[in-house]
Order: C-alpha cells, then sequence, then structure tokens
C-alpha cells in the first residue's frame, strides 16, 4: 500500500504534471513560445506608441489567453497579469491612434470650417461654406469615414445618447466625440436625401393668417416667388439650396396705409437667417412648423412643410453641434 502522498505534493501534483517531460516535450513548451511572442509584443507596442506608428499584427494575446485557460490554477492569476498589461497596451495604442487620426483627418478641418461660423454660431456675420459642410456631414464625409474606419462595432447607436458598445474598450472614445457623432448623424438624416452627398430639400410654404392691417404678403426665396392677399390659402414649394450664386431671400408686406416693410437676408444660409427672425411653433404633424413673421407688431403666420423625418429646421441640433479637441477625444487621458 503506497503512503499518503505529503499535502504540499498533493496541491502541486498538477504543477508536476504540467512540467513533467513526456516524449520530448514539456507541456510548458507552448507557453515558453507564446511568452516570448508576448514580450516581443509589448515591446513592439511600447514603441509603435513612442513613434505613434501602427501596431504590428500579433495573434500573440489570443494565443496567451488559450495557453492561460490550459495552465494549472497556481500559474493563472500570474499569467493573467500579463494578459491584462496585454490588454492595457492594446487599449492605450488604440486611443493614441484614434487621437492621431482625429488630429490628421477631422480635427482641424471641423474647426476650420465650423469655428465661429453661422449657423453653428447663431449670431456670425461669417458663413459655413456648402462645400465645407457637405464634406463633414455627408454620408460619405469626414466624420462618418471616421467612424466607419476608426469605430466600427465601437459603438452603439441605439441608445439615447450614443455609448460605447460592450465589445469596445472602456474609455476609448471620450463623451465630447460621442455626442459629436451623434448630431452629425441627425444632421446627416435631416439635410441629406438617402445616398446623396450634397445637402439639400424641397419645403412647402403656405400661408395661414396674417393681420387686418396687411394688404399683401410676399415671399421670394432665390427669385422664386409666393404672394398672399386675404384669398384663397395656395402652397408655394421652394428649395435649399438654392441655384443662384447670390442667394437672397425676402419677405415683405404692404399694409393698408401704403407701407412696404421689408425683411431680407442673403448668402448660402439666408432661408435659415429669416428662420433666425422669425418665432417657430410646433404642430401636430412633425413634418409641420408654424412660422411666425413679425413686421413692426402686424404677423404672417405661415405653414412650413418638409417631407422627411428629421426636419432641418430644427435651429437647436444646428447649434449643439461642436467640434472636439483631439484632448477631448479620449475618455481616460493618456
Amino acid at each position: 500500500m503506497e503512503p499518503e502522498p505529503h499535502p504540499v505534493t498533493q496541491h502541486f501534483r498538477s504543477l508536476h504534471q504540467w512540467v513533467a517531460v513526456s516524449g520530448g516535450v514539456a507541456a510548458t513548451d507552448p507557453l515558453r513560445s507564446v511568452m516570448r511572442d508576448t514580450a516581443q509584443f509589448i515591446q513592439a507596442g511600447q514603441k509603435a506608441s513612442a513613434l505613434k506608428t501602427p501596431l504590428p499584427a500579433n495573434d500573440a494575446l489570443q494565443r496567451l489567453q488559450y495557453e492561460v485557460e490550459r495552465s494549472p490554477l497556481q500559474l493563472q492569476p500570474l499569467l493573467q497579469d500579463v494578459v491584462e498589461i496585454s490588454q492595457n497596451l492594446l487599449q492605450q495604442h488604440s486611443r493614441q491612434s484614434l487621437q492621431v487620426a482625429w488630429a490628421s483627418e477631422v480635427g482641424p478641418f471641423c474647426e476650420r470650417a465650423l469655428g465661429g461660423r453661422y449657423p453653428f454660431e447663431a449670431n456670425s456675420s461669417n458663413q459655413v461654406s456648402l462645400e465645407d459642410f457637405n464634406r463633414l456631414f455627408a454620408g460619405d464625409g469626414v466624420l462618418q469615414g471616421f467612424a466607419e474606419q476608426h469605430l466600427a462595432g465601437q459603438l452603439d447607436t441605439h441608445s439615447r445618447p450614443w455609448r460605447l458598445s460592450s465589445q469596445a474598450s472602456s474609455g476609448l472614445v471620450g463623451a465630447p466625440v460621442l455626442a459629436a457623432l451623434e448630431q452629425a448623424a441627425q444632421l446627416r438624416e435631416a439635410f441629406f436625401s438617402v445616398g446623396q452627398n450634397q445637402a439639400g430639400f424641397d419645403f412647402e410654404v403656405s400661408p395661414l393668417t396674417m393681420s387686418e392691417h396687411i394688404a399683401e404678403f410676399s415671399l421670394s426665396v432665390d427669385g422664386k416667388r409666393m404672394s398672399y392677399t386675404h384669398g384663397p390659402l395656395q402652397a408655394a414649394l421652394f428649395a435649399w439650396p438654392g441655384k443662384a450664386l447670390g442667394a437672397e431671400v425676402r419677405a415683405s408686406v404692404t399694409l393698408l396705409d401704403g407701407r412696404t416693410l421689408i425683411r431680407k437676408t442673403e448668402g448660402p444660409w439666408a432661408w435659415f437667417r429669416l428662420l433666425d427672425q422669425a418665432r417657430m411653433v410646433p404642430a401636430e404633424d412633425s413634418e409641420v412648423r408654424h412660422l411666425i413673421l413679425d413686421f413692426e407688431g402686424n404677423e404672417v403666420r405661415l405653414q412650413l412643410r418638409v417631407g422627411r423625418v428629421g426636419a432641418p429646421f430644427n435651429r437647436q441640433s444646428l447649434g449643439r453641434f461642436q467640434c472636439p479637441a483631439a484632448t477631448e477625444l479620449a475618455g481616460i487621458a493618456i
């Protein structure tokens, strides 16, 4: 009868069996190999982070995790520490790569194109060019391209507000970037038809009521005109942006006393500037807004309809968008 093994020997039996050589091959050999590869991966990652270059492709981390699960329980905590160090390196490099990409592909252009410009800065006399607006917000634009190239599968776009998906590294991007990408998606839905990379939409304007002191109301958008004289209500269809280079919007009333009062705006965002001078009132239909223009106490009430979800006349959606700085990109400082 064999004697009972010593408790210490019994405790480490699985470890003794694991390191034993069978057929000239030790069970530790695969782990030694992957640990060597992991060390090289960590060194390469540190160098890539210092030089801000892409991380070389390497499957060492996946192989190490596999070997950890096969190793004796006594070794697993130590080996798991190595896995966590490698994962932290990957996360750090991912955040750094995003910062570099944002700084080179998005940030400076976004700030140059939008910073201090109407309609994102309501009171500015400078205006965002339509070319820059399209380049930023179109489906194939800069912001969507950044999200698709660098954050594919990392965003939960069904939550409100947007957040990182469960598969994403914690702190991969910060809240300002998530907010900017969500707001950019809302602007894209509002301003761009599906499959189009040029902002544009048709809208219908119908007179509803006007002050009894007004004889005639007239609206001209890039040369297309509608008028109303207390007669039958008739809608007019307009388009934004206009085709004319010197875009102009004029809203005027002729009063019973013979005076003519005019509101006039110019530039590619002229229609939106007129809206800023009006009072917008929601209607029961989500695609409809009531627009009230005041001419020295004489009001004209119009119905404004855009045949799409996410009406572009929501001033708040334009005013909320801001270009995040590179320092706001990561959720955790690196």
